[in-house]
């Protein structure tokens, strides 16, 4: 699941940062070179005197800033794992290209392993400063002098005061979505879930210490990643489904009234519907995911379900059995006993005999019931069991149990049902509203397919408040059924006449 991360943090000289040290820690080097995550680290943009040695530049500037001044900023970026390492070191490449032209900077990609999945957790970290060269040629103490707006070859090189801006982040911010964007196969956002149009919880964020301490927590963040995947790619189709019908309101509210044919407001007609029943689409989709996503809290202890369900069901019928198999038993005992007779000389007669046989035939009746239980029974599980057979009896009292299992050893159970009841509600609320409308926007397609298509007809308002209000279309309704009736009667006239001509 991708995921969008680019922070820009400042290192103040006064707050005891150090872009030295700094340096050292995103290169690995000095006491971090033993960390083996490091992937690529460059330099560039450095002025003549820091050419072989970038971490020069970083030293003196410690050395020489303004006691309150910053020594460094630093943006720290996430980085798709799906792209190869060239692929990475090209993205961030031009990301630089873009927003630091001028600026010194050193940058440092380091590709950890994730906590929770395993997996590669690649992202980049750019240190740079804000002094941005001009050209001129300047020592490394008077590097980091004050800027002389007047005579800029007497004083330092210039800070870009733009840093300073809180539009600057957001517009860095805006630029990585844009490069990240070209590169990874799944698109990101900086944008807020809300402002996406995502109407749900942001997920925990976790950390490495968390992580591996929380194991149950890290466990139900990965079960529920792939599911929040699907829900967002489907909440994304219809909020860009709700912008393009708001962007097409306000396009036609500009609009003055027109004067157009009914067949091309037949054909706008059309298009307004097709968007409609599109959302309401997208909407009946969204609301059979989230259903079976419900049906899938239940699942793990569905199949617990049905054989409790099925036991219970044919217990009785059991214990029936068992009460004749009891019987048997001493029956079959008390034969056997006087069979014990037989061998000391006794004639027991042909009693014995038929008891006998009686015994013999009463097995088989015996052993022929308890198959055919077990085959009731294995047939019932089957039946419940298939997911494709939502008819089957007994569903809804399995569906029940298996939910109260879930209940009763899922602690999150209830809190994950009603997050998607909530949705679902909203969702169904939604279709309720658009469903009249989609009612209304056939009706009018209909009463505008029997009007001659090159007659005249004046929109006095745009098309989506004319269809939203029902007054205009009842208008139209009694114009289309007044004008029908005058026709019905018309042609009744011609067939009199012509009928008494005859």
């Amino acid at each position: 699941m991708a995921t969008y991360h680019c922070s820009v943090k400042h290192g103040s000289k006064g707050n005891g940062a150090s872009s030295a040290a700094k340096a050292d820690y995103i290169c690995r080097e000095g006491k971090y070179e033993d960390k083996p995550d490091l992937e690529h680290k460059e330099s560039g943009n450095m002025p003549e005197w820091a050419q072989d040695s970038p971490r020069a530049f970083w030293n003196v500037g410690d050395k020489c800033e303004r006691a309150n001044g910053r020594v460094y900023t630093e943006i720290e970026v996430a980085l798709p794992r799906e792209i190869s390492p060239d692929q990475r070191r090209e993205l961030v490449q031009n990301f630089i290209r873009e927003q630091l032209p001028g600026h010194p900077y050193t940058v440092a990609i380091h590709i950890p392993k994730a906590t929770l999945d395993g997996g590669d957790q690649p992202h980049a970290h750019i240190i740079f400063s804000e002094r941005k060269l001009d050209g001129i040629e300047r020592n490394a103490e008077q590097f980091f002098k004050r800027a002389n707006a007047k005579e800029p070859e007497k004083g330092g090189t210039a800070k870009d005061r733009t840093w300073n801006e809180r539009e600057k982040v957001q517009q860095i911010r805006e630029s990585w979505e844009q490069h990240y964007n070209r590169h990874s196969p799944e698109p990101v956002s900086c944008r807020s879930l809300k402002d996406q149009g995502l109407d749900r919880e942001p997920e925990r964020h976790l950390g490495p210490k968390m992580a591996r301490l929380d194991a149950p927590e890290a466990g139900k963040v990965m079960e529920t990643r792939e599911d929040l995947k699907k829900l967002e790619q489907i909440e994304r189709e219809m909020a860009k489904l709700s912008r393009e019908i708001k962007t097409a309101k306000l396009d036609q509210a500009k609009q003055p009234p027109q004067v157009m044919t009914a067949s091309d407001m037949l054909n706008e007609v059309r298009t307004y519907s097709k968007t409609l029943e599109a959302l309401d689409t997208a909407r009946s989709e969204a609301l059979h995911e989230l259903r079976e996503k419900k049906e899938g809290l239940s699942l793990p202890y569905r199949e617990e379900a049905i054989k409790r369900h099925v036991t219970q069901k044919w217990q009785s019928h059991w214990e029936k059995l068992n009460k004749k198999v009891e019987n048997y038993n001493s029956c079959l005992k008390a034969h056997e006993e006087a069979g014990i007779l037989t061998k000391v000389g006794w004639d027991l007669g042909k009693s014995y005999n038929k008891a006998a046989d009686r015994l013999t035939r009463e097995a088989a009746t015996l052993k022929y019931e308890q198959k055919q239980l077990r085959e009731y029974e294995a047939r019932e599980k089957e039946e419940l069991g298939n997911p494709h057979n939502i008819h089957a009896h007994g569903k809804h009292e399995v569906d029940k149990l298996a939910h109260k299992l879930a209940q009763e050893r899922d602690p999150d159970y209830q809190n994950k049902k009603a997050a998607i009841e909530q949705t679902e509600e909203k969702i169904v609320a939604a279709r309720q509203i658009s469903q009249p409308e989609i009612k209304r926007v056939r009706e009018l397609c209909r009463h505008l397919a029997k009007v001659d298509g090159q007659q005249q007809i004046k929109l006095i308002m745009p098309l989506d408040r004319m269809v939203k209000n029902p007054d205009i279309v009842n208008r139209l309704n009694q114009g289309f059924e007044k004008r029908d009736k005058m026709t019905m009667e018309h042609d009744k006239t011609i067939k009199r006449d012509h009928g008494a001509e005859r």
